[in-house]
């Protein structure tokens, strides 16, 4: 009996020092975790990801990607865009949380794709074609990032870009996969593609 109490106490006691390690990581229960959001509120949209620190990082970064397409009173209004110092103060922000993330779980394909976003957004080539990289590496036959994806490369080898994107064969056959995917089951995407970059159908030939 003796035995049997001791094990007892030994998964108890493992059962407690687990939780407790979960709540120590979770913004939900740990102050010193939360950041504010791009809406002036530590809370994200989704409250599963608020005991998750990594995922809770990602909302946090995404958010300030896509900040000109919500609304509050610390966004634009919808469609309106950010001044440029406060869109640059955002991207680079974004690119911190969201390598944060990662380093929690480097695994995460959004947040690669996400990060390739801020990178772009905030001057960093080389570190928006790593993350680009990284994404189709993870996740190469995912719709919802096709699209991200490559409505980020229709831009960055747009004839505006001063020093455009050069894809190599890899990257090539990376996005034909991406678009291939889009043609059968995004075509407004497709067709938003070609409106950014009308040689974008060319390149993944």
């Amino acid at each position: 009996m003796q035995l049997v109490s001791l094990a007892t106490f030994g998964f108890l006691a493992a059962g407690v020092y687990a939780a407790a390690g979960v709540i120590s990581n979770a913004p939900a229960f740990n102050t010193d975790l939360r950041r504010d959001t791009v809406y002036g509120d530590w809370r994200t949209g989704y409250s599963a990801d608020m005991y998750d620190e990594g995922a809770y990082l990602f909302q946090l970064g995404y958010g300030r990607v896509m900040a000109d397409v919500l609304f509050s009173e610390d966004t634009e209004a919808i469609g309106e865009m950010a001044d440029l110092d406060t869109a640059i103060r955002r991207a680079q922000e974004a690119v911190a949380l969201l390598e944060e993330s990662l380093s929690l779980d480097p695994g995460n394909a959004h947040a690669w794709a996400n990060l390739a976003w801020a990178a772009s957004m905030s001057g960093d080539a080389a570190l928006a074609e790593k993350a680009l990289r990284a994404s189709w590496e993870l996740a190469p036959n995912h719709l919802s990032l096709a699209a991200r994806r490559m409505t980020l490369v229709a831009a960055l080898t747009g004839p505006e870009e001063l020093e455009p994107f050069q894809p190599g064969p890899a990257d090539i056959a990376r996005m034909r996969v991406d678009y291939a995917l889009l043609q059968q089951r995004d075509t407004a995407t497709v067709e938003a593609l070609l409106e950014i970059n009308p040689e974008i159908e060319a390149l993944v030939r």
